[in-house]
């Protein structure tokens, strides 16, 4: 029975979940492929929103007698009282162009909260009004707009600090809603490459092939030992040029080395240091896209600061136990702690920071 056999749904009053009937359905009856498909789950759509809003916000009857309309009964209805049926839309049709400013202005609001909340998908469900605009010119419009918009934004952020703005996940659900990947030809010819590169491109990648399996956690421990087999290497060569009376500035000198040589890496564009780039591996926020500059920051204060206990007692020679070496002995062992739960270290857990096989942009 009309419209409920269309839209594969027992008769009800649940609005999202017509919505979500809706937007399926779609995907199924594209109006370039499927037009009388289209135009019949499209006019299901709205007389199933006629039918649920004419109550005034009474339950709806979902008894037999009360919807059984089929589809003709309800052309004819529409065609013999045009003017009410005008009324109707007029009262209960969704403003294309309210839903289009609606859809832009909390997208703009979202995209300013942080990292946390910008990333969690439950805060983007509002792009489903999308399906709300009915006009197919306008509704195209308004996908090219926010394609534009999300592209120059993760393009202006990944120039700047290495970054996604607006992260995979999110970009897989806004591919959903938008269709993007079916207008990919359309929109590479109207916007610069790296446009699709920064979105449609990222929808693609699988984060979780690229990420260091847990079982290999030795990668990073043989990208730790090969920058400190450099920093060796170099500290050996410079005091091979100096005279004999300085034996006891080598492991002060080695350890200045090798923080400077993985600092600067780590901080340069690269995003790794000289031990993962050879392993092929570079410093990620999430797997896909490389850590912001201020992360490493933080990070290498973290590491350097649970070591500093180590570095004391290897200059030194005995434990002097003090306050700062307490406090990096107690970073030490939280470390050690949160690698074995968290299979991460302190310092990565923290920044939520990954060592991860990437691409460079």
């Amino acid at each position: 029975m009309f419209p409920w056999d269309v839209l594969g749904l027992a008769p009800t009053d649940d609005r999202k979940a017509i919505k979500k009937a809706y937007a399926r359905l779609l995907r199924q009856h594209r109006p370039d492929s499927d037009p009388e498909g289209f135009k019949r789950v499209n006019e299901a759509y709205q007389a199933a929103l006629i039918l649920i809003t004419q109550n005034n916000g009474q339950q709806v009857e979902l008894d037999s007698e009360t919807i059984s309309n089929d589809h003709q009964e309800f052309q004819t209805k529409k065609s013999n009282d045009a003017t009410n049926s005008l009324g109707a839309e007029s009262k209960f049709q969704v403003d294309c162009h309210s839903v289009a400013e609606d859809l832009f202005t909390k997208t703009d609001e979202l995209i300013k909260t942080k990292l946390k909340i910008r990333n969690d998908l439950q805060n983007w469900q509002f792009l489903h009004g999308f399906h709300d605009i009915l006009e197919l010119s306008f509704k195209e419009q308004v996908s090219k707009e926010m394609f534009k918009k999300v592209a120059e934004l993760n393009h202006n952020e990944l120039k700047t600090n290495g970054v996604l703005l607006i992260d995979r996940d999110v970009l897989i659900l806004m591919n959903q809603i938008f269709d993007w990947d079916r207008n990919w030809q359309e929109l590479n010819q109207l916007y610069p490459s790296t446009y699709f590169e920064n979105t449609i491109d990222r929808t693609y990648v699988q984060s979780e092939s690229n990420q260091i399996p847990k079982k290999h956690n030795f990668y990073k421990l043989a990208a730790f030992s090969l920058d400190m087999g450099a920093a060796a290497l170099f500290t050996l060569f410079i005091f091979l040029k100096m005279p004999d009376d300085y034996p006891g500035y080598v492991i002060p000198v080695f350890l200045i080395i090798f923080s400077l040589m993985t600092g600067l890496t780590e901080l340069s564009k690269y995003k790794t240091s000289l031990g993962k780039y050879t392993l092929g591996f570079r410093l990620t926020a999430n797997g896909e896209q490389l850590a912001s500059r201020f992360r490493i920051l933080i990070r290498l204060m973290l590491f350097h600061g649970s070591a500093w206990c180590v570095y004391v007692s290897m200059v030194n020679g005995n434990i002097d136990m003090n306050f700062w070496f307490i406090l990096s002995l107690v970073l030490m062992v939280s470390s050690l702690v949160i690698w074995v739960l968290k299979d991460k270290p302190l310092h990565d857990w923290l920044t939520g920071v990954t060592v991860a096989q990437i691409e460079s942009n």
